[in-house]
């Protein structure tokens, strides 16, 4: 796949994702692209909350100075439990997904057939007390 393909997906409003020395990786939106030139122009707030401008040209990404920045997923599976369902399946896409989860107390994420556990220690509502009571104290199956 040539450059300027992969640059028709970098369309203005797509959301990507920028490494970030404190988050790891932020989430930028693409503002402009201009096709006389091939320029790809988006911007991200930092923590700070000031505004970073980037731009990305096809001369750069040709000659493979510039990688384009990964694509963020849409939002309908942003914290999905599998993340092989992801559209996008990279560091910055997995990261996030699982940091979502925490955050909403699912603390299992899977990839596939393998378990992800973040925080194993946090208490979960799986069993109510007549469960552990019946289950595991009065070994009723």
């Amino acid at each position: 796949m040539s450059a300027q393909q992969a640059l028709e997906v970098y369309t203005k409003n797509t959301n990507v994702w920028l490494e970030n020395d404190k988050e790891g990786w932020i989430s930028g939106q693409i503002l402009s692209k201009k096709l006389d030139d091939v320029k790809v122009y988006f911007e991200i707030r930092d923590d700070t909350g000031e505004v970073v401008k980037l731009e990305f040209s096809l001369e750069k990404i040709v000659s493979k100075k510039v990688e384009l920045p990964p694509l963020c997923n849409p939002p309908i599976l942003e914290g999905i439990d599998d993340l092989t369902n992801l559209s996008y399946l990279h560091e910055p896409a997995v990261l996030h997904n699982i940091r979502t989860r925490y955050s909403q107390h699912n603390i299992y994420t899977y990839s596939g057939i393998v378990l992800i556990a973040c925080n194993p220690f946090q208490k979960v509502s799986l069993y109510s007390q007549d469960v552990i009571q019946d289950r595991y104290i009065l070994g009723i199956t």
